[in-house]
């Protein structure tokens, strides 16, 4: 009986904690689409992901209010924004001309749980105009809780970007990378989701880069809890109707 009321009660604490964590989830606001000057100083939701956009840091001729927040939560397991606007740097050899746009930000998860396992960072149809030079199109997504840093399984932080300057490419590949936790983390205290342009004899241009947040299924000792719990109440509930 003792071992019932136990189960019963573990139960009853995993339900409370997800209610408590529900209710916490309903008073945070999604997020919504609009210009990124609009977003910044603001928390908000993503599916299951919480964020404080804290500021928006720019070099060269860039602003927050030329670049699009859209926001995408059609993917539970892995909500996103997208930065998109067509940025453009035009350079020569004698004046190159850099720009960057960083959104500075931390993602938690509403539930609390540790299920946030890394990022992927995706740039979508950049362009460069011409061969003279060095020029390049960059997006990059660093996102840390202390030492805990989301890496590739090369060890470095997610950036992608095409490069005129093939012979060092430096970081250039494909124009999606993903990092990791180890281990995976509830909540984060850095984040960057930025782009960065260079021309120096050509055109340079960004469309729109994806920032996406990964994340495992619930915690397996969660759901053995609570399933756990519920077969305890079917137990508690065969034996009240057999002692009836």
């Amino acid at each position: 009986m003792k071992k019932t009321l136990s189960i019963v009660a573990a139960s009853a604490i995993v339900l409370m904690v997800g209610s408590v964590r529900a209710a916490h989830a309903a008073t945070l606001s999604a997020c919504i689409s609009g210009s990124v000057d609009t977003i910044v100083g603001t928390t908000c939701t993503i599916g299951d992901k919480s964020f404080d956009f804290l500021s928006f840091d720019t070099t060269g001729s860039i602003s927050a209010s030329q670049l699009q927040f859209l926001v995408d939560a059609s993917d539970p397991l892995a909500p996103s924004f997208t930065l998109a606007g067509t940025i453009t740097a035009t350079g020569s050899a004698t004046n190159s001309n850099y720009i960057n746009g960083q959104l500075n930000f931390t993602v938690n998860t509403v539930s609390g749980d540790p299920t946030l396992i890394g990022t992927t960072v995706t740039l979508n149809n950049p362009s460069i105009g011409g061969t003279a030079g060095h020029n390049y199109v960059d997006a990059y997504l660093f996102v840390a809780n202390g030492s805990n840093v989301a890496k590739t399984s090369g060890g470095a932080l997610p950036e992608v970007c095409i490069d005129t300057n093939t012979p060092t490419p430096s970081g250039c590949g494909p124009l999606t990378a993903s990092g990791l936790f180890s281990p995976a983390v509830s909540t984060t205290d850095f984040g960057q989701a930025g782009l960065a342009l260079y021309s120096e004899g050509s055109t340079a241009t960004f469309t729109s880069a994806t920032y996406t947040f990964n994340q495992t299924v619930p915690e397996p000792g969660t759901l053995s809890l609570l399933g756990i719990g519920i077969a305890g109440f079917v137990r508690f509930g065969k034996k009240r109707i057999a002692g009836r």
